[in-house]
């Protein structure tokens, strides 16, 4: 409590940087969603894969748009990291990203962290669409009737969701702890401790 408490005091809060975070998420689980059904889509036109193709068409839509969307991620979270952890850098996110870019060496210090966000992105999509299309899939064929029952069905998309996302947590945490790891790494040795 009295780290929190000193935190309050000298920041202002724990809402620091949530302008980056809701702006990038935001965006993230639009494209995420929206790429990885278009790849879907295509895949099964382009190259007439059938039904029983679906778990693994769905884990290669999933990779491909997470690959791409952690471009899109990448300078949000980026300039979030700094307005948190730095002090010098301003509380707006134009303001913040220009000096990560002046500071950085250019625009691409925006993406430096786009290999960290694929080894924790990507397994997190394939993890959450393959389970979700393969719970929904079996409880669906277990019980046919909550097709045409829409409390059913949501009921069927809420225990799908719920379970594609405690699979994605799993997966993604062995990459979660290696760049929490790698970031300390980093602030010890900036810090000379």
């Amino acid at each position: 409590a009295g780290e929190a408490a000193e935190r309050v005091r000298e920041r202002g809060g724990y809402f620091d940087g949530w302008s980056p975070t809701f702006v990038g998420f935001f965006l993230w689980g639009a494209f995420g969603y929206s790429a990885t059904e278009f790849v879907r889509r295509f895949m099964f036109d382009a190259f007439s894969v059938g039904p029983e193709y679906e778990i693994p068409v769905i884990v290669v839509a999933a990779a491909v748009s997470s690959f791409f969307g952690c471009f899109l991620i990448s300078p949000f979270e980026t300039v979030r990291i700094k307005m948190v952890s730095d002090s010098s850098y301003p509380g707006s996110f134009p303001k913040a990203a220009a000096k990560v870019v002046r500071e950085g060496g250019g625009p691409w210090a925006l993406f430096d962290a786009v290999p960290a966000f694929w080894i924790k992105e990507i397994p997190f999509a394939v993890a959450k669409f393959a389970v979700f299309d393969a719970s929904t899939a079996a409880i669906y064929e277990a019980f046919p009737a909550a097709k045409e029952d829409l409390s059913l069905s949501l009921a069927v998309s809420l225990l799908g969701g719920c379970l594609g996302g405690f699979a994605a947590a799993v997966a993604s945490n062995p990459a979660d702890c290696t760049i929490s790891e790698m970031k300390k790494r980093r602030k010890v040795g900036v810090e000379g401790v």
